[in-house]
């Protein structure tokens, strides 16, 4: 049996992004289940992690048997911590420009309209995926600070790649997880956050991974 697939988008965005897109097509011509959960759902202004990470446990028992985690950007960070804290048996990770110590590139990112965004009790964020700007409770990010920076996911095989040019998510932090651990491998891009001008090598790393796996 082929390996299943689930695949967890990024923040803001949706399963009908780009890379989600794209690597529903590869499993599909490949004859392998994938599913990519909408993650803001059932809604976006009271989006947690730990809600999140409850729902997927739920959505695994859909497949076949373990699966690889696709993750994009916080979607991969996510995967990390699934892994970590053995929420279902996971057969590998393969994570684009993971999100690691998350609440550090919060802080960096907004943090302009942190003190607001505590003061108010929501902030509004532009959602590609939806199209529009929509509020984000503070309870994301006072939520965010209970998870580890670098979940430990031991020796669960793992594959990243990163833009060498992302200003979103530093490529120093993905460096630094695969540091030391023979089951973790990074491939670095010359390309920005959304690594969109790189998917077509990055869907033959995957389906290099995928037959590694296949037959394990």
């Amino acid at each position: 049996m082929k390996t299943p697939i689930l695949y967890l988008h990024g923040f803001a965005s949706g399963p009908l992004s780009k890379k989600a897109l794209f690597f529903k097509d590869l499993c599909d011509r490949d004859g392998r289940t994938i599913l990519i959960p909408d993650l803001n759902l059932p809604d976006f202004h009271t989006l947690t992690i730990t809600r999140t990470l409850d729902t997927l446990t739920q959505q695994a028992a859909l497949l076949p048997s373990p699966p690889v985690i696709v993750g994009s950007s916080l979607g991969a960070y996510m995967a990390t911590l699934l892994t970590a804290q053995h929420r279902f048996p996971v057969s590998g990770l393969f994570l684009m420009a993971p999100a690691f110590a998350f609440t550090n590139l919060l802080d960096r990112l907004y943090k302009e309209e942190l003190l607001r965004w505590r003061r108010e009790g929501e902030f509004t964020i532009d959602h590609p995926g939806y199209g529009k700007s929509l509020p984000l409770a503070y309870d994301f990010y006072l939520d965010a600070q209970r998870f580890p920076p670098f979940p430990e996911t031991g020796d669960t095989l793992c594959r990243i790649v990163q833009g060498r040019l992302d200003k979103v998510v530093l490529p120093e932090n993905s460096l630094l997880f695969t540091k030391g651990n023979p089951s973790r491998e990074i491939f670095l891009f010359d390309d920005d956050h959304g690594l969109l001008n790189s998917l077509e090598p990055i869907g033959s790393l995957f389906q290099g991974f995928l037959s590694l796996l296949d037959k394990k």
